[in-house]
C-alpha cells in the first residue's frame, strides 16, 4: 500500500517548508508534585517553599508527556545534630531500568523546616534535570543517602520543549523581499493596497503573521497600522500596532524604505482548508512586509493513506 501524502505541502501553490527559518514557541514551567512521600515547607530568606520528600519504602512516582525536561531541586532532610557533608543519590527509573543516577552532596543550609521538622535540619539545594523523549512516561524515583536517618525532599517542574516553527509561503502577493535580521536573511511577502497577500492552510493549527511596516522617507517616530485578515470576504481577524523603524533589520532589494520593528498576531485555523486574505490599513505607509509561520507538526494536516 503506498502512501501518498495529500497534505499542505503538496497542494497546489500552498505551502513551502523552509526549515532555516525554524523557531521556537516557549511555554511556562509546569510545576510536579510526586505521587507519594510527604509534603513539608521549606522556609528561605522569609519564603515559603513546598517541597515532597521522597519515601524509602517503595518509590514515588511521576507521569508526564514529552519531550521537555523535568527540572528537580533536592535538599538532605537529617537531624539537626549531624554535622559535615550529606552524601545523597537518586535513581530515575522507568520500568525496569535506570535511566539517569544522579548522585551529590552537601552540607546544612540557612534555611528551615517548619514546625512539622523539629529537631531536622534541610541541606543546601542542588539541581538536576532529567531529559524527557517525545511520549508519555511514568518514572520512578529512588532516594539513596549514606545515612539511614536521613531522608532526600525534592521540588519538580516540567519545562515542555518549545515548539519548532516554520515559515510557509504565501499564494499571491506583490512581491517577495530578503530582510537581514542578526545576520540571518528571512524571506518577506510584501503587500500593497492595491495586492493584498492570500495565503492557503489546511487546519487546525494556529498560524502567526509576522509584519513589518515599511516606513517611507518622509515617515517618522511611531507609525500606527492594522493587519487584517479575512476568509470568502468576512474579517476573521483586525490587529492594531504601533511601531518604529527597525535599527537591525534591512532589506535586501529594497533602497526606497526602511522596515519597522516586527509585530506578530496569530489566528485560529480551524480544522479543512482555508484560503486567507491579509491586508493593510489605518496607515500612511504603501506596503508592508509579512512572514507565515505554523508548528512543524501541523505540517502534515490533511493528509491520506490511498
Amino acid at each position: 500500500m503506498k502512501i501518498r501524502p495529500r497534505s499542505l505541502l503538496v497542494l497546489p501553490c500552498m505551502i513551502a517548508m523552509s526549515m532555516s527559518s525554524a523557531m521556537a514557541k516557549a511555554h511556562s514551567p509546569i510545576p510536579l508534585v510526586p505521587d507519594g512521600g510527604t509534603k513539608i515547607a521549606i522556609i528561605l530568606q522569609g519564603k515559603e517553599r513546598m517541597y515532597q520528600v521522597l519515601p524509602n519504602e517503595r518509590p514515588a512516582t511521576i507521569k508526564v508527556e514529552g519531550p521537555g525536561a523535568i527540572k528537580i531541586i533536592t535538599r538532605a532532610i537529617v537531624p539537626a545534630a549531624d554535622t559535615g557533608t550529606v552524601y545523597y543519590s537518586i535513581d530515575f527509573r522507568e520500568g525496569k531500568s535506570v535511566i539517569k543516577k544522579y548522585t551529590t552532596s552537601a552540607t546544612k543550609s540557612t534555611a528551615q523546616l517548619d514546625k512539622t521538622g523539629k529537631g531536622k535540619a534541610v541541606c543546601k539545594g542542588r539541581t538536576c534535570t532529567l531529559k524527557v523523549p517525545r511520549g508519555r512516561h511514568t518514572y520512578e524515583l529512588v532516594p539513596g543517602t549514606a545515612r539511614q536517618s536521613g531522608s532526600v525532599a525534592v521540588r519538580m517542574s516540567f519545562q515542555q520543549a518549545g515548539e519548532k516553527m516554520v515559515a510557509i509561503e504565501a499564494l499571491t502577493y506583490e512581491k517577495t523581499a530578503t530582510i537581514s535580521v542578526n545576520e540571518k536573511l528571512l524571506t518577506y511577502f510584501i503587500a500593497t493596497p492595491q495586492k493584498p497577500i492570500s495565503i492557503k492552510i489546511v487546519g487546525p493549527t494556529s498560524l502567526s503573521i509576522v509584519s513589518r511596516l515599511n516606513f517611507e522617507p518622509s515617515m517618522r517616530g511611531n507609525q500606527n497600522y492594522m493587519i487584517v485578515v479575512s476568509e470568502n470576504g468576512a474579517a476573521i481577524k483586525k490587529a492594531r500596532f504601533q511601531t518604529v523603524k527597525s535599527m537591525t533589520a534591512s532589506y535586501q532589494e529594497i533602497k526606497s524604505v526602511v522596515a519597522g520593528k516586527s509585530k506578530t498576531c496569530s489566528v485560529p485555523v480551524p480544522a479543512g482548508v482555508h484560503t486567507y486574505t491579509v491586508s493593510f490599513g489605518k496607515t500612511n505607509a504603501q506596503s508592508i512586509g509579512v512572514r507565515f509561520l505554523i508548528a512543524q507538526t501541523d505540517t502534515q494536516n490533511g493528509s491520506e493513506e490511498q
